[in-house]
């Protein structure tokens, strides 16, 4: 007894998958990343060298995947300087800690805790911005004061 099947290339595939379908999907994919890449680089006018006219951060409360911040080391902060590639960067102080999306992405950004002079911890944002091809090239505290806590622990406690 014999079983008529459909004729087609790959009797494993269903006659779901056609070209049509294959196109909007492929067209679904590349709205995704171009609208994770439009959210996850929030600051205005990233030039190609990877300056930025305004650096912009996102919000902690609501965008931070760790919303207590990390304790890093903070010699490894003090090592990040222009130049770094990402994992380079995401060797010193981990893999960033907001949604900063797929493809395109110019901006990452981190909450870290750093020790202030009497012990407290301080929460801080660090942003780093990338040039067109994807090193390290700009970097931004908020609040500002945070980037004196690593130049006031490297050079000791006040005598």
């Amino acid at each position: 007894m014999a079983i008529d099947t459909p004729h087609h290339p790959n009797p494993n595939m269903t006659k779901t998958t056609t070209p049509g379908r294959l196109a909007a999907l492929a067209a679904s994919a590349v709205a995704f990343m171009a609208l994770q890449a439009c959210m996850s680089n929030p600051s205005k006018d990233i030039g190609d060298e990877g300056q930025v006219r305004q650096a912009v951060f996102p919000d902690p409360a609501r965008d931070a995947w760790m919303k207590e911040g990390a304790f890093v080391n903070t010699d490894d902060l003090r090592a990040i300087g222009p130049g770094l590639t990402k994992e380079q960067l995401r060797g010193l102080a981990g893999a960033p800690h907001f949604g900063e999306g797929l493809g395109g992405v110019r901006e990452w950004d981190y909450l870290f805790e750093l020790r202030t002079r009497d012990g407290a911890a301080a929460k801080c944002q660090y942003k780093v911005v990338f040039d067109r091809a994807s090193l390290a090239r700009s970097f931004h505290w908020k609040p500002a004061a945070c980037a004196d806590l690593l130049a006031r622990e490297r050079a000791g406690p006040p005598r």
